[in-house]
């Protein structure tokens, strides 16, 4: 999986989580300004266990978060490569002010996956299976093209979710 994500400006693929200290006032300052009503304080710390680490240990000091999807496998390809991934707790993407982050939830450690606004090309939902369901992310950096399929089928707001891909898609100057 790492050559397939190396494509990311000389940032490690996996990111490890920040150790600080998560103030209760500033997490709930997160979850009462995020757009979306999947971001909630219980979300934010972890309360579910979703993963090993809580989601406000990933973000960045000044970083929002505004809406987090729920899923439970991610798929990645470039021109070369295929690479599935199954978390052994939970799949979350969260969808922030700076960048989508997949947070592969692990039993000993979480995988995050990191796209900044500015490589996206494309975000959607694609229902063509239906019951199935993925968001479909399609990211260029320095004209190498990956796209991230996360199976998001056990979501349960999609009405959120297809919210979260008009902002996303407005965040990122993306056209229709």
């Amino acid at each position: 999986m790492r050559n397939l994500l190396t494509w990311m400006l000389g940032k490690p693929a996996v990111e490890e989580p920040r150790v600080r200290s998560i103030d209760d006032e500033e997490v709930e300052r997160l979850a009462t300004q995020a757009r979306g009503e999947t971001v909630t304080v219980d979300v934010l710390t972890n309360e579910f266990e979703r993963s090993k680490q809580p989601i406000v240990s990933y973000l960045d000091d000044d970083e929002r978060p505004q809406y987090v999807v729920r899923g439970s496998s991610l798929l990645i390809t470039n021109e070369d490569e295929v690479d599935r991934n199954y978390p052994t707790r939970e799949l979350q993407v969260v969808i922030s002010d700076e960048r989508i982050l997949f947070v592969l939830g692990g039993r000993k450690r979480d995988e995050v996956l990191t796209i900044p606004h500015e490589d996206l090309v494309d975000v959607y939902l694609d229902t063509v299976n239906e019951p199935r369901r993925f968001l479909v992310v399609d990211a260029d950096h320095n004209d190498d093209e990956m796209t991230f399929f996360a199976k998001v089928t056990l979501e349960p707001a999609v009405d959120e979710l297809r919210t979260a891909i008009e902002y996303t898609r407005r965040t990122a100057g993306i056209d229709d």
